[in-house]
């Protein structure tokens, strides 16, 4: 069987360190994934992602692929994450 290796130990933030933080905006408590979940739905229509095709780029063209909004681009995710 094998052994699981332990983590490292990480020091915790001072809650002073973690006040100043949050008094400038810098510091919420939220995860990655609802930080993101927000933002798609805070920002659901502005632009989000511009893609340019390389193929097109090497030739000397720079024809936009697609422009996709926060909205857009969330449902992509779920939808590429559904495939997985």
């Amino acid at each position: 069987m094998c052994e699981t290796p332990s983590l490292l130990p990480v020091a915790p933030y001072s809650d002073e360190f973690a006040e100043r933080y949050r008094k400038a905006g810098m510091w919420v408590d939220e995860t990655i994934p609802e930080f993101l979940e927000n933002s798609c739905t805070d920002f659901a229509e502005n632009l989000a992602v511009v893609a340019v095709s390389h193929q097109k780029m090497s030739q000397g063209e720079s024809d936009l692929v697609a422009r996709l909004t926060y909205a857009e681009l969330r449902e992509q995710a779920l939808l590429a994450a559904a495939r997985v």
